[in-house]
């Protein structure tokens, strides 16, 4: 476990499976079983290539990846939280995986807390950008 708090230019980057299963899990958690999202032929009837990723799932992959840093972050003293989080999609998430990563841009202590601003991106396996935004975490301690 890291106990620094996280510098300029630090990243962390993830991959999850982007596949049928990861969807339909989300769906059962999410009560959203859109057709173009389980099934290849309504994705296809629809005008996409193959069933295709939702897109809150990638904002859920953006807060496990935060939630994952504040975490590596702490050091048993200190808790932190997302406090903002704003994204905006580029491409569907076709099967095959996502890479989601974290870059730190800013840091700034302001004694009882850390404020770290991040720049987030993720892609799939052939490296097209599906969503990109921006997050601010808060490390308190």
């Amino acid at each position: 476990m890291t106990t620094s708090t996280p510098a300029p230019g630090a990243t962390l980057t993830r991959t999850w499976p982007a596949e049928l299963g990861t969807w339909n899990r989300y769906a059962a958690v999410n009560d959203e079983f859109y057709p173009v999202h389980m099934d290849h032929e309504a994705a296809r009837a629809a005008g996409m290539p193959a069933a295709f990723g939702m897109g809150n799932l990638q904002v859920a992959y953006f807060n496990a990846l935060l939630d994952d840093w504040i975490r590596e972050s702490t050091d048993g003293r200190r808790t932190g939280r997302v406090e903002r989080l704003s994204v905006g999609f580029r491409s569907p998430s076709l099967p095959g995986s996502v890479v989601a990563t974290a870059s730190v841009t800013e840091v700034s202590d302001d004694g009882p807390a850390t404020t770290v601003r991040l720049d987030l991106r993720s892609v799939d396996g052939a490296g097209t950008e599906l969503c990109t935004g921006t997050a601010v975490i808060r490390l308190d301690g």
